[in-house]
């Protein structure tokens, strides 16, 4: 693998330390087709972990059976003239939402998540810290790719969701704002009435719901509308966005100088325009030192440009930033390597010059040769 990546032209390989779950579909393996990923598990031993890692964020078997896998793939990437980084799946972890429920987002109905961890919640803030301060200390890899550091969105796929109501971009954000106690206290620290917020939230849903109108809330105007009308629900979103930037610059603070911290900006709400519904603030993460992982799966030319062009504002906002830009090598987002060109030549041309390709497992035999045209550029 190592061999093959290196002579596409890849620079660097960023492998799972954490990750959530997934059935992975490998349509070049000689073996099982079928990956199934253990669910939440740690896959590289740590030490230094919380106590909330090491009660909860078990092993895999790769970690228990063959604890040098991962220094040993680091060693030989680094003979190879390839860097490693870290990908690290931070506040999605069902199994800690469901063990530890006093860490998990409560909704306006008080309802706990079963997949998502509340980032105002001190517990949560120590778990996370604890755990890149864990990949630091490793001093395998020279950054660390944080996704879903944020207060996730509603809508999880796993177990399967049954919703028979109006669900678009403005009750689904609703649904998704979390109103536990630490939440309810930034907000009273920040002159907002929480308590209030969530009696009007769930009014609204409510209306919303057993309306006869099925296209209620479902278009992005009627949200950003809302919050031009709802200035105490805008404040509160301005402060879940504090929120996020004040665990990530601590993130920063835990990697250290020889661990650069990538956001990850992808969301459940949509492109990276969409993100600051979980908390996200690009220009504020890149404020405090953090580097920006932009997906942009599966979009035409013409909306990843749209999104090259919202991250290049955001960056001169923010004065600069360590921008990388994430594209999957999968025939079902390019119908051939033309367009896979076209994007990459429209990343260059937004003055971005890190590409990352999603991912070796999945790509195609005809797909994982397209690998070498962004390398040539």
């Amino acid at each position: 693998m190592l061999d093959a990546t290196a002579q596409l032209g890849a620079s660097r390989v960023d492998l799972a330390v954490t990750y959530h779950s997934g059935e992975v579909l490998r349509p070049r393996s000689p073996h099982a087709t079928t990956y199934v990923i253990e669910g939440n598990r740690l896959h590289l031993p740590l030490d230094g972990l919380d106590a909330v890692a090491t009660e909860h964020l078990a092993l895999s078997i790769i970690a228990r059976e063959h604890p040098e896998l991962v220094p040993g793939f680091v060693e030989a990437s680094a003979a190879r003239g390839v860097r490693v980084g870290a990908w690290v799946t931070l506040l999605h972890n069902s199994t800690i939402a469901t063990e530890a429920a006093h860490l998990s987002q409560r909704d306006c109905f008080g309802v706990a998540s079963t997949h998502g961890l509340c980032p105002a919640n001190p517990a949560t803030l120590a778990y996370a810290v604890g755990l890149v301060a864990a990949v630091a200390a490793s001093r395998l890899f020279d950054r660390v790719l944080v996704e879903s550091p944020g207060h996730l969105m509603a809508g999880h796929g796993h177990p399967h969701e049954i919703v028979g109501v109006p669900d678009g971009p403005l009750p689904r954000y609703l649904r998704s704002l979390c109103f536990c106690e630490h939440c309810r206290a930034r907000a009273r620290e920040a002159g907002i009435d929480g308590d209030a917020l969530a009696d009007g939230v769930r009014m609204m849903l409510r209306g919303i719901w057993n309306s006869c109108d099925p296209t209620a809330g479902t278009s992005l105007a009627d949200l950003l509308g809302l919050l031009q009308m709802w200035p105490e629900l805008a404040a509160f979103a301005a402060e879940r966005q504090r929120t996020i930037t004040g665990l990530v610059g601590e993130l920063v603070d835990a990697a250290g100088p020889d661990l650069t911290v990538m956001v990850n900006t992808a969301t459940w709400a949509g492109p990276v325009q969409s993100s600051w519904q979980e908390g996200l603030d690009l220009v504020g993460l890149a404020r405090r030192g953090a580097g920006l992982l932009v997906p942009t799966y599966g979009r035409a030319v013409e909306d990843v440009r749209d999104e090259l062009a919202f991250v290049r504002t955001a960056v001169d906002l923010a004065g600069g930033a360590d921008v990388a830009i994430a594209l999957r090598l999968w025939p079902t987002d390019h119908r051939d390597q033309t367009v896979l060109d076209q994007k990459v030549r429209a990343v260059l041309d937004h003055g971005f010059d890190q590409i990352m390709l999603y991912n070796y497992s999945t790509a195609t035999s005809a797909t994982l040769r397209w690998a070498s045209a962004p390398a040539d550029e």
